[in-house]
């Protein structure tokens, strides 16, 4: 079954089960977790923005290290799974304590728990997408089990969110403690059970060589791909743009949209949106080049995100619309850019010989990190500087600058991710070459 030409839909469908917590786990993090302590600790909007930032710059240690271990370190029973299984406690206890902060909390509290989410799911994260990657050889395979693993992993977002949207409409929870409650339990209870189906349904691939990466210099493989450093450059403009929409959204929705109470709906309905469009971009990924696809779907977002400026106390459906158009494109960066990296894994192990399918994800997805980091500490930061603080009173001029934050600047980002994609020279025509030579060898 695996490097087929073509993987079975029960084998995929095997395969993308834990994307379904592992997705679930960002959104708070990017959404929840940064307004929870700005609202409920003892700790000002300012800081926490740069604490989240400070606590990623941890992982440009972690995330290399672990990719370059779970490339070298084989168990007995598989070096994705083993890998994979090894995280879920981690996690669960990291996420319970990272959710449930008490009102005294400071700085090294939310530090000392980020930290552990963050290792844990690190160690979640690189094994399932390396799997993926190990699973599924080909160009156009490679699309469709990420763009899959994109879908379901979407899906889990909506299940995280639609929890805590129902229990808003019903009254049965109230504020960010009670979401971050659901959203905890939710992760905790699915996160063993997913892992556990993948891990016992999936056979786990070796390699045909053990010429792996052993020395420092090999870590400098990032600045001498050129494939590889177009595709992580563009990668931290799109994330720093997702962190930017993600913090902000729920006081957008409390501020600018004026419906406090359905913001996990509203997010249900973004998040449907990329769900639901991601098979297009898989389609259309299948039928052009993927880093062309990239392209549109960057400058795509980078108008529909225009949209919002009309939505300070708007109606109802002129705020969903302004989502699902927005929504559509949320995703499409993402698989497509995990789907690049391991093409461009291939293309590193013809040049160098070297085995480095984790360590290429650990750049990913350490990129993505710095971004997503670097977004809430670049509006939060900004947002202090003009007198925003959701503990007083937000003004109308206040507000206006949420509402500028959340567009201008992302947009920006977005628009630059994709023109730097646009120069990308890893085709589908050149990684069948390559893949024939490496089978070859």
């Amino acid at each position: 079954m695996p490097n087929s030409t073509s993987l079975s839909g029960k084998h995929i469908l095997a395969y993308v089960l834990p994307a379904i917590p592992t997705a679930a786990l960002s959104v708070p993090l990017i959404v929840y977790i940064p307004p929870l302590y700005a609202e409920t600790t003892l700790l000002t909007v300012g800081l926490v923005g740069t604490l989240f930032t400070l606590s990623k710059f941890v992982d440009v240690i972690t995330d290399p290290l672990f990719g370059w271990l779970s490339d070298r370190v084989w168990f007995r029973w598989g070096r994705r799974r083993t890998w994979m299984v090894l995280s879920v406690p981690l996690l669960m206890v990291s996420v319970h304590m990272l959710f449930h902060p008490p009102s005294g909390a400071g700085a090294t509290y939310l530090l000392f728990w980020l930290f552990f989410v963050y290792l844990g799911y690190t160690i979640l994260l690189l094994s399932h997408l390396a799997w993926a990657a190990e699973l599924a050889e080909s160009y156009d395979e490679r699309s469709r089990i990420i763009g899959w693993r994109q879908v379901v992993g979407t899906g889990g977002m909506l299940m995280v969110l639609i929890l805590p949207a129902i229990g808003e409409l019903s009254g049965l929870i109230e504020g960010a403690a009670g979401r971050a409650n659901l959203m905890s339990w939710f992760l905790v209870i699915t996160l063993p059970l997913f892992v556990a189906i993948t891990t016992l349904t999936l056979p786990d691939p070796l390699p045909k060589t053990r010429s792996l990466a052993t020395r420092l210099g090999d870590f400098l493989v990032v600045f001498r791909n050129k494939h590889l450093r177009r595709v992580l450059t563009a990668t931290l403009l799109l994330d720093t743009a997702i962190g930017i929409t993600g913090s902000l959204y729920v006081w957008l929705a409390v501020y600018v949209f004026r419906i406090p109470d359905m913001t996990s709906l509203v997010l249900v309905v973004y998040f449907s949106a990329g769900m639901v469009f991601v098979p297009l971009w898989m389609a259309l990924a299948k039928r052009f080049e993927k880093h062309h696809v990239y392209t549109g779907a960057m400058i795509y977002g980078m108008i529909t995100l225009g949209f919002f400026g009309i939505t300070s106390g708007a109606h109802i459906a002129l705020i969903m619309a302004a989502n699902i158009f927005y929504g559509v494109a949320f995703g499409a960066g993402i698989f497509l850019a995990r789907s690049m990296v391991a093409d461009t894994a291939d293309h590193d192990q013809l040049q160098t010989g070297q085995v480095r399918m984790g360590f290429f994800f650990s750049s990913l997805t350490l990129t993505g990190k710095i971004g997503s980091a670097l977004g809430p500490a670049i509006a939060y930061n900004l947002l202090e500087q003009v007198g925003f603080d959701p503990k007083g009173v937000v003004s109308d001029t206040a507000s206006g600058w949420l509402l500028f934050t959340f567009i201008v600047p992302p947009a920006v980002l977005l628009g630059a991710a994709g023109l730097i994609m646009r120069g990308h020279t890893l085709t589908r025509a050149r990684h069948r070459d390559i893949r024939a030579e490496l089978d070859a060898g």
